[in-house]
């Protein structure tokens, strides 16, 4: 099977696993427009470094609904079955350092926040 099987990004993958119709848009562009070419129908979704290792089971098998919409054919019990399995799936060096750079910019705004004196905090508040 060729024609109709995606080999996607870690990220593509956690949106394949949204519950509902999911848009196109929510996908990156490469997918995205993979699906738009695609017809109405079933379609498989691997994850890509495990598209030819089957014993990992990392295959979804999405709907291309009317429209520009998907829906994901696992229970939901199995999703999150998925998600743990994703947890432990080691990611790629640069998806590491934004995650990274993104939690030092929340705790950067966070140490900001914490360095306001309390004396103007309480300036600012009155109980009624």
């Amino acid at each position: 099977m060729t024609k109709r099987k995606f080999i996607v990004s870690y990220d593509d993958f956690v949106t394949c696993l949204d519950s509902g119709a999911i848009s196109c848009a929510a996908f990156s562009a490469p997918l995205a427009a993979q699906i738009r070419d695609t017809s109405l129908g079933a379609f498989v979704v691997a994850l890509k470094g495990y598209e030819t290792n089957i014993a990992k089971k990392m295959y979804l098998v999405m709907w291309r609904c009317r429209g520009d919409n998907v829906n994901c054919l696992v229970n939901k019990s199995e999703m999150g079955g998925f998600e743990s399995k994703l947890k432990a799936i080691p990611r790629s060096k640069e998806e590491v350092a934004v995650e990274k750079a993104v939690v030092e910019e929340v705790v950067v705004a966070v140490e900001a926040a914490a360095a306001v004196p309390a004396a103007t905090i309480g300036d600012r508040c009155t109980l009624q």
